[in-house]
């Protein structure tokens, strides 16, 4: 076996940058299937196993402070809480988006980022950058398919496990995706940790109201069923506690 040179492994980083560099940018024109690619280089990165280390381990940079731009949890909170994305608001179909740098970044270690929880669903089931990172490079199509998932991610990307709803016409549909949306943030939290100089191409967004990443979701039992009725005192399902005649049931 040959050793890689340090200069071999620089090279290395330099690439995997360009692979997050292009890879946001198409997810940001639309094509939110780059998430995977993104999961894919990140793992690569930062993510040291028994058999493999990172490329971040390998040159001895692992040690250097993270970006972290997700939005704090209030403890009191007990619905479901995406910390790297927002809900976009929009008279058509709704969507989450990545925070980019609309919140304040902190620095903090690796350890503390890798293992900080930055979705929990609403049944307070934590997924952590970790897990989410590793199920889809791993698992739903990144570098891997496997027959089986990870059973919270499943329930997160396949069940609406947060529980949101938008309002579409006379009915409300799931609000769907929040894994890529939160894999592409967690990109941009990797280009600034190794390229403080990166500057990103803001996508164009469609018009709408964007609501932060916490407060947000509602109990089982006010879900409202496709074409269902909401009353007009009703708290809004979106989250944004209105009542349901002052925001998504406005005339």
């Amino acid at each position: 076996m040959t050793s890689q040179s340090h200069e071999a492994l620089k090279r290395h980083l330099e690439e995997h940058i360009g692979f997050l560099k292009s890879s946001v940018e198409l997810y940001d024109k639309g094509t939110t299937a780059e998430a995977k690619r993104l999961a894919v280089s990140i793992r690569v990165l930062v993510h040291d196993t028994q058999a493999s280390k990172s490329l971040l381990g390998l040159l001895g940079i692992k040690g250097r402070q993270f970006v972290d731009t997700a939005s704090e949890r209030p403890r009191s909170v007990t619905t479901s809480y995406a910390g790297l994305v927002g809900m976009l608001l929009t008279a058509g179909a709704s969507e989450y988006v990545p925070h980019l740098d609309s919140v304040a970044p902190k620095l903090v270690s690796f350890e503390k980022w890798w293992a900080r929880p930055v979705i929990i669903d609403f049944k307070q089931r934590e997924i952590t950058r970790k897990r989410l990172i590793l199920a889809v490079a791993n698992q739903d199509g990144g570098a891997h398919v496997d027959p089986e998932l990870d059973d919270i991610y499943a329930d997160l990307s396949q069940s609406n496990s947060m529980s949101r709803m938008y309002s579409s016409g006379a009915s409300w549909q799931p609000l769907v995706d929040v894994e890529h949306a939160s894999v592409r943030q967690v990109a941009h939290e990797m280009l600034r940790t190794l390229d403080p100089a990166y500057t990103p191409l803001l996508p164009q967004q469609r018009s709408g109201v964007v609501i932060g990443g916490f407060e947000l979701g509602f109990s089982a039992d006010k879900t409202p069923a496709a074409g269902g009725k909401i009353g007009p005192n009703a708290p809004c399902p979106c989250g944004s506690g209105k009542k349901y005649k002052k925001c998504h049931g406005a005339a």
